[in-house]
Formats: structure tokens, sequence, C-alpha cells
């Protein structure tokens, strides 16, 4: 139990690391992509861009593998780009995002260092999101719930009965009550057990 708890905590670590790695490709992309636009741009009305055009498809394509990506055709001389269900959109200066942490421990990407919050819908850097705030805490929350219900349970079992080598001499509790002088039912402790008859021999 320890070891797999202490794995998906390291998962968590690791999958933050990643989520910064590809926050930097993205950046990188979307700057790269913005230089580019800037060169077609100059060359409208001139000579045919298409190698950029070819250039800027490949950079849109990579940018789709890492947050959603919608194209409109009509802004911007002929093109335009929205991304991260819209929250982000290609002007003459490429935007950059941030990873930052709520205060719930949660990831989160904002626009700049004090910019608004965005929630890309899918690609990879929407898949390490949900990673590591929805799907590695939810099974950390099962494997607790899990160690509590073995422990609860065990306790239980050695709390009834005796053990093979016979009569106890002496009993220490891991389990405080909360009152001593009350009934055990009512003294607050961690488990259910059943009415029965202790046997005190002097």
């Amino acid at each position: 139990m320890l070891f797999r708890s202490d794995r998906l905590a390291d998962l968590k670590v690791q999958t933050r690391q990643e989520l910064d790695q590809e926050v930097s490709k993205f950046n990188r992309l979307i700057s790269d992509l913005a230089q580019l636009q800037l060169r077609i741009q100059d060359r409208v009305g001139k000579q045919p861009p298409n190698d950029l055009y070819d250039e800027r498809d490949r950079m849109i394509n990579e940018i789709a593998e890492l947050v959603d990506v919608s194209r409109n055709e009509f802004v911007q001389d002929g093109f335009g780009l929205s991304m991260a269900s819209g929250s982000l959109s290609l002007g003459d200066v490429a935007p950059q995002i941030q990873v930052t942490t709520d205060a719930d421990g949660k990831l989160q990407l904002q626009i700049g260092s004090q910019g608004r919050a965005i929630l890309p819908r899918s690609g990879r850097i929407a898949a390490l999101l949900e990673t590591h705030n929805e799907t590695i805490p939810e099974f950390q929350d099962r494997m607790r719930s899990l160690a509590g219900d073995v422990i609860r349970n065990f306790n239980q079992i050695h709390s009834q009965g005796i053990g093979s080598a016979g009569s106890f001499t002496m009993l220490v509790a891991s389990n405080r009550v909360k009152d001593p002088t009350v009934p055990l039912a009512t003294a607050g402790l961690p488990f259910d057990f059943s009415a029965g008859d202790l046997f005190v021999t002097v």
C-alpha cells in the first residue's frame, strides 16, 4: 500500500514536469507561428507563399496535438486561429501561457503571470491536466479508503478472541477511547464490534 501510494505521488510530480515541457513547446510553437504569419502577410500580393503555407499547416497540426484548435479563414488577411476553447487567439504578438497552482493544489493554465485562467478541452496538455488534477487524486482517495478499511477490519478481528498463543497476560490498545467511563459502543472507536463476554483470570 505504502509503495503504491508513493508511486502515485511520484507520478503526480512526473505529470507536472511533463506538463511544463508541453507548455514550453506550445509557447515556442505559437511564437514561431506568429512570426511565420508576418512573413506570409509580407509576401501576399508579391509571390504566392505556398512554401510558407505548408509550413504554417505543419505547425498548426503540431499545436493541435497539444490543445484544441479552431481555424478561421475570414480574419487577419484570410487566416485566424483560436485555441483552448476559444480563450486564446493568435495575433501579431503570440500569447504565452504558464502553469500555476490554485488554492486546492490543482494545476491550471493562465495567460502570462497575472492573466486569466484558460482550459483546453483536448490535446496532450488537457490530458496531463486531467491526469494531475482528477485521475491521480481519485486513485489516491481509493487507496486511502481501501487502506482504512483494511486497518479497521484488521483491528476489529484482533480486538476479539484469543490468539494462537493462548490467553493474554497484557493488552495494549493503539486506539484511544474518548471516555473510558462510558460503554465501548459509545467510546468513539474507529470500528464496529458486537457485544460479548470478557473473562479475566487471576
